[in-house]
């Protein structure tokens, strides 16, 4: 299964809430890379595999759906708010935007353009995880229970 991260720490006072997602204890080695990724509905973004680099993408908002594949076998997690989703290296794997979404990733390695697109592979053709068909069904409106589209 996907490793799913749970929250470092959490304190809540009366101005607010702080929370930790990651630290090098709980990433298990150096952090490389924060950054900040908005999606809108219906994008497919990752779709490719990373030689060094393994990073945590933690939702802040919206809704994902993660696909990796390990083998043959393709495993699906759901990403609501507050979760996040760890993938390793040489692990293909994918997130399709079910709804406008806004992550933040943190990364094992620095993670400039050119650094980010030498460490990895794309997936194409077959090996994609989120084919087309996939995401129309999955994004396409559903009706509520008077038959009317959401």
């Amino acid at each position: 299964n996907p490793t799913r991260r749970t929250v470092v720490e959490r304190h809540a006072d009366q101005r607010g809430v702080f929370i930790t997602i990651e630290n090098a204890a709980s990433f298990r080695g150096p952090l490389g890379a924060v950054a900040v990724l908005t999606r809108k509905k219906g994008s497919v973004f990752a779709e490719h595999q990373h030689e060094r680099e393994g990073h945590t993408v933690h939702l802040v908002s919206g809704s994902l759906l993660y696909r990796e594949k390990r083998g043959a076998t393709v495993i699906e997690e759901s990403v609501t708010p507050g979760a996040g989703i760890f993938s390793p290296p040489n692990v293909p794997h994918a997130f399709l935007a079910l709804e406008d979404s806004v992550c933040v990733v943190v990364a094992n390695i620095s993670r400039t353009q050119a650094e980010y697109e030498a460490d990895l592979t794309r997936l194409t053709g077959a090996s994609m995880l989120f084919p087309a068909h996939v995401i129309a069904d999955v994004t396409a409106p559903r009706p509520d229970v008077t038959g009317e589209p959401v």
